[in-house]
């Protein structure tokens, strides 16, 4: 009688981190591009953070720092577009 055994592979170290940081800069450049777009550029008040945070995990991973990086540097330019929109449409409601 033979003992069949499963063998299991293991994803190579730093795949995940990888994965999660290739999301946190698709994210990230979704939401800095969104954030241009008035009115449309809503969705960048959810995309933006969530890159972020994506990109602070994804740095705390062994692996890929490089787009980790940019995913958070993208992700703040993005919040800081938004902002500027706010800012902006903020001002001329008040001035109505």
């Amino acid at each position: 009688m033979s003992v069949h055994t499963e063998a299991r592979t293991l994803p190579a170290p730093g795949v995940a981190a990888n994965a999660v940081s290739i999301a946190a800069l698709v994210i990230s450049l979704f939401a800095f591009l969104m954030a241009w777009i008035p009115f449309i550029g809503l969705v960048s008040w959810l995309a933006a953070p969530l890159g972020m945070a994506l990109g602070i995990v994804a740095l705390l991973l062994p692996g890929a720092k490089k787009a980790a990086i940019t995913a958070i540097i993208l992700s703040a330019l993005a919040f800081g577009v938004c902002l500027m929109w706010w800012s902006a449409v903020d001002g001329t409601i008040r001035l109505l």
